[in-house]
This record gives structure tokens, C-alpha cells and sequence, in this order.
């Protein structure tokens, strides 16, 4: 999706959203009105104790917590999710301007489901005239909203809270006009944004996640001294794109089902699956030597570790060292570019930056590509300057330095000499650093190569481009860029060389490790699983439940497969399968709801609600503790109660909820106990 958009409405719509609560619990507390000094006393109370205590962070909760609710009903409204088949926040069709709510309870038609969430004389009296308002329709609209946010109190209880809190009482009352909060709700996200056809497309909501808070992370990082704890999400987000959250789903828990059940057709919905037969990526068979127990012919490639130690410097460049890993490296020959280039194309570099400040998404990472690292190597192949490398016995110089300690200090892979300009693969070995090597080689050569044609001077550019191999998947692809990079130049007479080379590691964790004996054999898997709801699926950094929703698709073809009734799917998979932590209650908020409220297949199928009831065992969401609850909840039909939310004592501390009864002119609801 394009989410150029989205990275504008989402912090603009939060300065809105942090004005508008402020100017709300200013009014409330100073309010004079009957209403507020009798019907909202307790809620005046309650927020005259919590702003003394932390008015900033009173007002952060709760605009991020409206933010969350809205953008949850804009979704909902786009994909038809209401069970009361109506839309909120957004009219019914493009020719239309009103919400379809408001347009249905102007005519009479409010939905039966919100009856019991509000007050029905009220809105007619407003909108009859009865009930003098500046604004009637738009008090009724505001009505209208937190009756939705009341009825999804029993479906979804962690981010629609019982709103007979300080919530509600916060919310903005222009919630129509142009100017309000939701109108960028309704003109900055489409539909389209929000899935297409029978697919979901959940991204948009961790893009919300992440563009809503960018500008707080901005502040946080620009002071330069040590992240507050309330800090550290803003910080730490960083919104995982859909193609990377089906690879890790789909090769962790996809692989175990296959390991379980070889015949499953679930292969044919996973297609970034790696199969065991997949050559040149997963670990090809140790050497006769190896088996032996003798010494390994070759030595194993080890990807990069994001928890263990980096040893970072820069230059003009930044340069990754981390002990064990492969880096992919290009160094060249002095006048391999030509210095305008070189000039125009960094000061391009750096206004495209100062436009594009990180986090990028991935359209931006792919314009980055094209229009600088594309545009360096189309240069180096266009075989500018001497070409020195093109004379053979220079080539020979070159190529002998490289191979000179191979196996002894690194493993030199893959690697090609253009004539201007050099890529390989290589692996330093314990005791030798990546900096001390690439100096080795380009003082021998320099001195060996300005001899061989009589010369001084610098021979090699001063700064080399190193990158360390993330993957298995990379480091393909970057011996194949080698070995193709003759051909894309037009020099078909030079050919890609190997060194000692490194073959795929075969840890668990890093790529998918091939089936074991048993499970090749016909026989029991390393983890047995006799049935679905055996399996544990734990997601440790929520965020916006991206990959706890992709994780209960996949679950619901195993299910399937395995012959369920497709009504009783969605509450077993939160019940056994999916759990998660989060460390941000803005996240726990936004991820306790997009697995829970996928829908069935025929969601409007059945007039019967769908029943989850017994004992669930779930993580706390918010501190990780564990909890046993027993709850019976009627729920529309297709939908299930979620099992990723905090526990009651981080309900208590971080939301101090009123237990008094809700005003006599609004009826109360019955959620899970």
C-alpha cells in the first residue's frame, strides 16, 4: 500500500487528537453545567485526581486511546465487520456525505443492537427540536459513536473500555464537520486501504501504529541521553511489512504442521514456505571428512545477529562489524566514477533524505535503491577511468592477493574483478577483523599494481562499501548478483571465482532446518502435534497484532484441514493458539482486535451468536504475567472474544475504572465478568 499518506494524517491527527482532549478536561474541570456537577460528578472526580497526578500522560492515554477506537471502527466500516450492519464513521456510499449511522437514525432506523447502548427519546428529541442544541445533529453523532464504542465493550474490552469513564467525557464533540477529528478518519484512509475483496489488509493498522507516534520518537531521540521508561516504545516500534510476517509465520508455525502432517495441501497457502529440497539455501550434506568426525571440508555461513554485539564506526560511510558474519563487499579503483558524478549524486543523497527521514517503508526503501545504489553500480559498470582491472596481469595481482590467506585469516565465497571495480563475499576468521583485511589487500595491490605499470599515486578509492549478509535468503542472492554482474555489464569473457566458501548455517531459529529423520522417514517429528489445539503460538512484541492475525489465517486452513466446523475456528484459535506480550499499552490496545474480530465465512449467516466459554489461559498483554479467567460471552455470530489483554491488576493501576452505576438515562452492559 501507499502509506505516503498515512505517515502525514497519522501525527497530524494525534496533535489534533492531544488539542482537542486538552481543551475537553480543561472545560470539564472548570464546568459549571448540572450535567457536570451531578451526572459526570464521579468522572470530574476521577479526572481532577488523575490530571494532578499526570495531566501530560492523562492526556496521551487518552487521545491515543480514541485514536485506536477510530481507527478500529474506519477498518470495520471498510470491510463491513459491524454485526449491526451499519457504518459509523463513514457514509455508505461515495455519493453520500453523512455517516450511514446518523442517516439511518434520522429516518427512524436506528440499528436494534445500539438500542439498549443510548438513549433513543433523547436523539429524537434532539433531532425533533424538543431538546434545544446548537448542534443537535452533531450531539446526536457524538451519541451515536459511543453507543458503538458501548456495544463493542463485550466484544472487544480492552480497547473499548466500559465508557462510563473519564473516556468519554474527553471526547471531542465536533466529530462532523470537516475540521473534526474524524474527518481525516474518513478522506485519508479509504477502503481500499482496509483490504480488498475477502482479504484483510491488517498493514494499515501497523502503519497507523508506527506513523502515530513518529514525531514522539523524533523528540525522544534528539536528546541525546538515556530513553524513560514510558519512552522506550516510541523508540523501539518499528512496523514489521506484511511479506516479512508471512515468511517468519509460515516457515515457524507452517513448518511444524508440515513436519506433522507431510501430506497437508497447507503448502500450497504458504508461498514463502522454504521446502526442505530448496537448493543452495538450506544446509547442503557435510563432507565425507565431517562424517568421519574429522575436520569440515567447508565452513558454515552465520547470518547477523540482532542481539549480539555490533561494533559500529563511520566515515562517510557506516561500517557493521559483528564477530562471524558475511559481509558483501565492493571496493574500487580511484577513477572508477567520475568526481562531478560522484558530487551531484551525493548532494541528490542528501536533500532525498532530509525529505525522507527514517523510519522508511518499503516504497521508499525501493526509491532509495533505484535512484542512488542502482545508479552507483550502473556507473561502475559503465567502465569509467582507466580500467585497470582489465588488464590481465593487474587482474592477477588482484586476484592473487585475495585468494593469498583464504582459509587461514577469512573464507573468501564468491567473487569477480570488473575492470574497475570489485565484489565479493567474505568471512573473517576468530582473531581478524574485517578493516585490517580490506587494508591488507588494497595496500599489497596498490603498491604491486603501481609498479607493474610504472606509476604513484592512490590506486584505490579510499572507502570501501562493506554490508553484512542478513540471511540465507541474502546471501544467495548476492552470490548470484556476483556471478551475473559480468553479464549485466556486457563482459561476457569475465568470469565470478570462488574461494574456500562458506556453506548455509543449520541452527533452528535463523532459517527453517530440514525435516528430522523421523519425520523424512515417515515417522514422529522432533515436536509431535496430535491436534490444533496443541499448538502454542506466542508473538513477544505484538505491536499492532500483525502477526498474531496472519498466524490465525494459517491456523484457520489447519483447522479446516483437519475437518472443525468453521463456527467453532475462530474461538478455539484464541482460546489454544495464539498469546502475545507488549510492553505498550497503546499497542496492547490496538493488537487485542484484529484476530478477534475476523469474521467466519458467512458472518450474516446465522442469527445465532457464536458462544466462547470455559477457561482460557492467556498472557497479560501489558506485564507479561499469566492469568486463568472463566467467562461466557454471547457474540455476534463469526466473531470471538480475544485472549490479549492486561490483566486486571494493569486494568486497575492504568485505567482506575469507575465501578458506579452509569447514569439512569443510559442502560448498562453486560460484558465478560
Amino acid at each position: 500500500m501507499n502509506t505516503s499518506a498515512t505517515k502525514t494524517f497519522a501525527p497530524a491527527v494525534r496533535r489534533q487528537l492531544m488539542e482537542a482532549v486538552t481543551r475537553k478536561l480543561d472545560f470539564a474541570l472548570t464546568a459549571q453545567t448540572p450535567d457536570y456537577l451531578t451526572t459526570f460528578a464521579p468522572q470530574v472526580t476521577s479526572l481532577r485526581k488523575l490530571a494532578q497526578a499526570d495531566r501530560a500522560g492523562l492526556i496521551e492515554r487518552v487521545a491515543y486511546t480514541w485514536f485506536n477506537r477510530l481507527a478500529a471502527l474506519r477498518f470495520m466500516d471498510a470491510r463491513g465487520w459491524h454485526p449491526f450492519r451499519a457504518r459509523v464513521l463513514t457514509p455508505a456510499s461515495a455519493e453520500e456525505t453523512q455517516p450511514e449511522l446518523l442517516k439511518l437514525t434520522r429516518t427512524g432506523a436506528l440499528p436494534e443492537e445500539l438500542k439498549s447502548h443510548t438513549d433513543p427519546t433523547r436523539l429524537n428529541d434532539l433531532l425533533d427540536g424538543r431538546i434545544p442544541s446548537p448542534d443537535a445533529q452533531g450531539e446526536v453523532y457524538r451519541h451515536l459513536v459511543l453507543a458503538a464504542c458501548r456495544f463493542y465493550h463485550a466484544l472487544l474490552p480492552n480497547l473499548f473500555e466500559k465508557l462510563d469513564d473519564e473516556t468519554e467525557l474527553l471526547l471531542p464533540d465536533d466529530l462532523l464537520t470537516e475540521h473534526s477529528v474524524v474527518h481525516g478518519f474518513r478522506t485519508e484512509i479509504s477502503d481500499e486501504d482496509c483490504g480488498d475483496g475477502q482479504r484483510a489488509n491488517v498493514e494499515i493498522l501497523g502503519w497507523l501504529y508506527q506513523f502515530y507516534i513518529s514525531e514522539r520518537k523524533e523528540q525522544v531521540m534528539a536528546r541525546k541521553s538515556a530513553v524513560p521508561t514510558e519512552d522506550i516504545p516510541a523508540v523501539t516500534q518499528l512496523f514489521t511489512p506484511h511479506w516479512i510476517v508471512r515468511y517468519l509465520v509460515e516457515n515457524s508455525l507452517g513448518r511444524l504442521w508440515m513436519e506433522n502432517r507431510p501430506s497437508s495441501r497447507l503448502r500450497e497457502h504458504m508461498p514463502y514456505y522454504i521446502g526442505e529440497s530448496s537448493a543452495g539455501i538450506l544446509p547442503a550434506p557435510l563432507s565425507a571428512e565431517a562424517e568421519a568426525g574429522g575436520t569440515p571440508a567447508l565452513h558454515s555461513f552465520q547470518p547477523f545477529d540482532p542481539r549480539a554485539t555490533v561494533e559500529t564506526t563511520r566515515r562517510h560511510l557506516p561500517h557493521w562489524q559483528q564477530e562471524g558474519t558475511t559481509y558483501f563487499i565492493t571496493f574500487r579503483l580511484g577513477d572508477s566514477i567520475p568526481q562531478e558524478k560522484l558530487a551531484l549524486w551525493e548532494s541528490e543523497r542528501q536533500q532525498w533524505l532530509t525529505v525522507h527521514p527514517e523510519p522508511w517503508d518499503e516504497q521508499s526503501i525501493a526509491e532509495y535503491r533505484k535512484r542512488f545504489s542502482e545508479r552507483r553500480e550502473q556507473w561502475l559498470d559503465n567502465g569509467y577511468g582507466r580500467c585497470l582491472l582489465g588488464i590481465p596481469a593487474i587482474a592477477e595481482i588482484v586476484r592473487s592477493a585475495l585468494v593469498h590467506f583464504d582459509g587461514q585469516r577469512y573464507l573468501l565465497d564468491e567473487f569477480v574483478l570488473m575492470p574497475n571495480h570489485v565484489h565479493l563475499l567474505v568471512k573473517p576468521l576468530p582473531g581478524y577483523d574485517l578493516s585490517s583485511i580490506l587494508h591488507s589487500w588494497k595496500s599489497f595491490t596498490a603498491k604491486a599494481m603501481n609498479k607493474a605499470i610504472g606509476a604513484t599515486g592512490t590506486v584505490w578509492q579510499d572507502e570501501s562499501h562493506d554490508h553484512i549478509v542478513r540471511s540465507s535468503v541474502q546471501w544467495e542472492f548476492y552470490r548470484n548478483y556476483i556471478r551475473e554482474n559480468p553479464g549485466k555489464a556486457g563482459l561476457e569473457r569475465i568470469q565470478s571465482q570462488s574461494g574456500a566458501g562458506i556453506l548455509p548455517q543449520s541452527s533452528a531459529g535463523i532459517l527453517p532446518a530440514p525435516l528430522s529423520a523421523g519425520a523424512e522417514a515417515g515417522g514422529t517429528p522432533a515436536l509431535r502435534i496430535t491436534k490444533p489445539e496443541e499448538i502454542r503460538l506466542c508473538d513477544p512484541a505484538v505491536g499492532s497484532g500483525h502477526m498474531l492475525t496472519y498466524a490465525f489465517d494459517l491456523l484457520t486452513l489447519i483447522y479446516e484441514e483437519e475437518g472443525y466446523a468453521p463456527t467453532e475456528i475462530p474461538g478455539l484459535i484464541l482460546r489454544h493458539n495464539l498469546h502475545g506480550l507488549e510492553i505498550c499499552p497503546r499497542a496492547a490496545q490496538l493488537a487485542s482486535w484484529p484476530s478477534s474480530s475476523r469474521p467466519g465465512k458467512s458472518p450474516a449467516a446465522s442469527s445465532s451468536p457464536n458462544t466462547s466459554s470455559g477457561p482460557a489461559s492467556s498472557s497479560c498483554a501489558t506485564c507479561a504475567s499469566r492469568k486463568t479467567s472463566c467467562a461466557t460471552t454471547s457474540t455476534p455470530s463469526g466473531w470471538a472474544t480475544s485472549s490479549i489483554s492486561p490483566c486486571s491488576g494493569c486494568s486497575t493501576s492504568s485505567r482506575r475504572r469507575r465501578t458506579s452505576a452509569r447514569s439512569s438515562s443510559r442502560a448498562s452492559t453486560n460484558g465478560p465478568s
